[in-house]
């Protein structure tokens, strides 16, 4: 599954030697949340695409099909479940939680334009939009910490031009530069040492770069092995500053150490507990946990970093 037609044909994901296949772990969540918790009406059918969580603990989910936000306040059965509708007709995707600001902000597509809303949560949802224009289409979001004090974002963006790229914008939306270092990037995160993690949907792998493009990781890295990821989605950097990253095409979920080695890959496709149907959004929560949008079996699942030893570093 891919979100938009880029026009461009993916990679063919290259062969990996016998010994990957010692990295495949069967791993089950804790928890799962099933996207009909989040329905306000029993023939309300809920759609889930991209996934964040704030300091308080809220779980922030796009529902494109809604144009609302869902939002459970934790990981329990008991969590209670919001809805905050956003704009009529329009569809929110990749969402990402701005912790200078405690904000969640998230991309919206409406009538052929293109903008990024900032969303308060609390008792009622606080909603303000910054316009991008019609060739400026976010499909995943990255906030981060400035060195001025303030803040800002990576966003990877696919215009009708053809032209992929990351572009930083301040928190006001004003656009600060573009970095032209993978050929469509798709998913993205940032870390406060001051580097970013995209992945390539093209390619089929994944690069660590500085905001200024130069890369980081060996270029023998695993991680940069075109090929070695899938239709790559979400990506999360982790506590320990390992990357796990969700394969769309593979249906599973892929973790690379700080240095770019494969570590170990979970998942298969299906509908059984830690089995996957086109995972897409992925984050972390409470900073042991890892959400999982498994967009095609219409649910969260849970999983705790302990079962993956994952909470230590080497």
């Amino acid at each position: 599954y891919i979100p938009f037609n880029t026009g461009v044909h993916m990679k063919t994901p290259a062969p990996l030697p016998p010994q990957h296949l010692l990295f495949q772990k069967k791993v089950l969540p804790f928890n799962i949340i099933a996207a009909s918790c989040f329905a306000q009406t029993p023939n309300e059918t809920v759609s889930l695409y991209d996934v964040c969580s704030t300091r308080d603990g809220n779980i922030v989910v796009s529902d494109p099909d809604n144009s609302c936000l869902r939002i459970a306040t934790g990981t329990g059965e008991n969590s209670k479940k919001i809805t905050g509708r956003l704009k009529e007709a329009c569809q929110p995707k990749a969402v990402a939680y701005d912790s200078t600001h405690d904000r969640a902000l998230v991309s919206l597509h409406h009538n052929e334009e293109y903008s990024l809303g900032r969303v308060k949560i609390g008792r009622k949802i606080a909603f303000k939009e910054m316009k991008l224009g019609k060739n400026v289409n976010p499909i995943a979001i990255a906030s981060a910490s400035c060195t001025s004090g303030g803040a800002c974002c990576y966003v990877t963006v696919w215009p009708k031009s053809g032209d992929f790229s990351v572009h930083r914008l301040d928190c006001n939306g004003k656009f600060g530069g573009k970095l032209d270092v993978v050929k469509i990037p798709q998913g993205i995160d940032y870390h406060d040492s001051r580097y970013l993690v995209i992945s390539d949907l093209k390619e089929g792998y994944l690069l660590k770069t500085t905001p200024e493009g130069k890369a980081l990781w060996d270029k023998h890295a695993d991680a940069r092995t075109p090929g070695i990821l899938n239709q790559p989605f979400g990506v999360v950097i982790l506590p320990n500053e390992y990357v796990a990253v969700t394969e769309s095409g593979n249906h599973r979920v892929s973790i690379f150490s700080d240095i770019g080695n494969l570590v170990v890959r979970f998942g298969r496709k299906g509908s059984d507990p830690g089995e996957f149907n086109n995972p897409q959004g992925i984050c972390l929560h409470s900073s042991n946990q890892l959400i999982i949008v498994d967009a095609g079996n219409r649910r969260l699942q849970i999983f705790s970093l302990e079962s993956l030893e994952l909470l230590q570093c080497d």
